[in-house]
């Protein structure tokens, strides 16, 4: 063989080698080395390991060098158990926070690096219903979080009292609410009520009846703090907290309820109340005290010819923390299950609403929410300052003002006070 031809073909044998080489990395200088393996914590309150073990385990496949843990702290020590771990150098990457939170541990969170995910404010609100943008945009642009889930109060009759009576379907306006409830009201000769039209009007005895009066606020008037920070309740806000507690005023036609009967959802399970409210995570509770019970699920009243329903909505978002040991997997995986497929397998194992626009007007995973569903893009929201805190100073108010204690003007001017110390 010719010595060109022998020359020739160990040059090409020489780069057929390089190129394989150059393929799989092994050249000098040329191996591209795998990102370190690391593992981000996200601490939640409202779901168990197993909701969120699919999500974990698709993510992982995603990118394989992040694994990611989850822990359930009870509800009511979330909170506290966060903020001391925080203190303490041992908090999570990330945490699913209530958006009551906000004002008071924004300065805890690590903002969502914009450029460098290429997700910014546009991409937020044209994915995510209106409520979360006011909470989550802050006034610099700066994403908090990305919203999860949302929860909104729901209507739940019993279908079964209402056949009886002959009522073909569920109330919409208030107006057909303080019908239906007038007839469907059973009293003994005394004066007592036996069966309920509608379990509303105090506050320690009612579920949801936080919910509940901030969404009569909300469609009477918006809830204002002003530039000096301070809270002002206006004539609209009056109106609707007059409006809930006639529900338990005896001297008034719609007294259907007293703060001496049992919870409402006791009542309602029952089946001595007719209607009541409660959010789409209730539902399991209701029926866990009564499997037979013939549920009915409607949208939350509204005021007669309304142009714009309202109703209050509470969610939860994940964000990082500032002490996260790796924020940048961290928002990796905010965005996959914020903005990514992570957001519909939540929707779907969880049973909660979602926050975004295409999985809200998609199908219900389950029939019980549809309501629920369909509800969340007309949800309006405020920022509690304290929840567990602001919640129990709104039942307090409630009752003083059912008991007759106080006027109702004197009792929502002392709230909005109390209200006002807790933000920071």
């Amino acid at each position: 063989m010719p010595r060109i031809i022998i020359v020739g073909l160990a040059i090409l044998g020489i780069i057929v080698l390089l190129v394989a080489f150059s393929l799989l990395g092994l050249l000098p200088g040329k191996k591209t080395a795998p990102p370190p393996k690391v593992t981000i914590s996200l601490w939640g309150s409202r779901d168990t390991e197993d909701v969120w073990r699919k999500i974990m385990d698709d993510f992982r496949i995603q990118y394989p060098s992040v694994t990611v843990t989850y822990r359930k702290i009870s509800e009511d020590a979330f909170e506290d158990t966060l903020v001391n771990a925080l203190a303490e150098g041992r908090g999570p990457d990330m945490a699913l926070m209530p958006h009551s939170l906000i004002a008071k541990h924004r300065d805890k969170l690590f903002l969502l690096p914009q450029q460098t995910f290429n997700f910014d404010t546009r991409d937020f609100k044209n994915l995510f219903a209106d409520v979360f943008v006011e909470d989550l945009i802050d006034k610099d642009n700066a994403i908090i979080g990305l919203p999860l889930f949302i929860d909104t109060p729901l209507l739940f009759y019993n279908k079964d009292i209402f056949n009886a009576a002959g009522i073909a379907r569920a109330p919409i306006t208030w107006d057909e609410v303080i019908s239906r409830a007038q007839s469907l009201t059973a009293r003994s000769s005394a004066g007592d009520i036996l069966t309920s039209g509608l379990a509303i009007g105090s506050g320690a005895n009612v579920e949801r009846s936080f919910e509940v009066i901030n969404s009569m606020i909300l469609q009477n008037t918006p809830r204002q703090r002003q530039s000096n920070g301070s809270i002002v309740f206006e004539e609209g806000a009056l109106n609707a907290i007059k409006f809930y507690t006639s529900f338990a005023a005896p001297s008034q036609p719609t007294f259907f309820w007293t703060s001496r009967l049992p919870s409402s959802f006791t009542m309602f399970s029952q089946e001595r109340a007719a209607m009541t409210f409660g959010m789409s995570e209730d539902i399991a509770r209701i029926l866990q005290k009564n499997p037979h019970l013939n549920l009915g699920i409607a949208p939350f009243p509204q005021q007669i010819n309304t142009r714009f329903p309202v109703v209050y909505g509470e969610y939860f978002f994940p964000t990082v923390l500032k002490t996260a040991k790796n924020p940048g997997p961290a928002w990796q995986f905010i965005l996959y299950i914020g903005a990514g497929d992570g957001a519909k397998t939540y929707a779907q194992v969880s049973g909660r609403p979602a926050g975004r626009r295409d999985i809200l007007s998609a199908k219900a995973p389950a029939p019980q929410l549809d309501v629920a569903y369909r509800q969340s893009l007309i949800a309006r929201s405020w920022t509690a300052p304290d929840q567990k805190t602001t919640r129990r100073l709104f039942t307090e108010a409630l009752d003083e003002i059912a008991s007759g204690a106080a006027r109702p003007q004197e009792v929502l001017a002392k709230l909005g006070q109390q209200l006002q110390l807790l933000y920071p």
